[in-house]
Parts: structure tokens; C-alpha cells; sequence
């Protein structure tokens, strides 16, 4: 299994441990995004996670790749939780949330 599918696989495993709507997986190229660090991103709008190609080219950790799965794979859950749309069995309390909703 390759970094990309690695990438892919990690979201749909992060998902379902999560209990959310898998998002669609991406890459992108920017190296404005590269030169700030930026490996991969949550997009809210379109409900996706993408990561940048640059990185995932040159990884040679899959840790590194699983982690940053579950990381952005979170961010997807507290968007579900926010907008009410969580149906899974995780309980977030009303504090979080709003914490949550600040940080956004």
C-alpha cells in the first residue's frame, strides 16, 4: 500500500471509530501551504480532508500518516457535533461545544 491509499484508508478507519460520515479524501499541491507546514486540512465546505502531495511523497513513517488521519479525522467529527448532524454514540458536552464553535 502506497502513502496515497495509506492516507485514504486511515480516514475511512478514523471514521468509523469516530462514527461519522467518512469525508472525501484529496491532494493538493501549494506550496504556500507546504512552506507553512501545513500537511493536510479539514475542509468544512466541502466536507473534506486534504492532504498535501509534497508531504505525503515524502513520508516514510505510516505512523505519521495515521496520525494525521485521526487528527483531521477529529475536526470532521467536532464539525458533525457542532451543526447537530453527529449520530453516533459519543456524548459532547454543551461547554465543548461552544468551546468547539469558538475555535472554528
Amino acid at each position: 500500500m502506497d502513502n496515497f491509499e495509506l492516507a485514504m484508508t486511515g480516514v475511512r478507519v478514523a471514521s468509523k471509530i469516530l462514527q461519522i460520515k467518512t469525508p472525501e479524501v484529496r491532494f493538493f499541491n501549494n506550496k504556500t501551504l507546504d512552506k507553512k507546514g501545513i500537511n493536510a486540512i479539514f475542509k468544512k465546505e466541502d466536507y473534506i480532508i486534504a492532504f498535501s502531495e509534497t508531504w505525503i511523497e515524502g513520508v516514510k513513517n505510516n505512523m505519521e500518516i495515521m496520525i494525521t488521519c485521526f487528527h483531521e479525522s477529529r475536526h470532521a467529527f467536532q464539525y458533525q457535533v457542532i451543526n447537530g448532524d453527529y449520530m453516533g454514540t459519543e456524548t459532547v458536552d454543551k461547554d465543548t461545544i461552544d468551546m468547539w464553535n469558538v475555535e472554528e
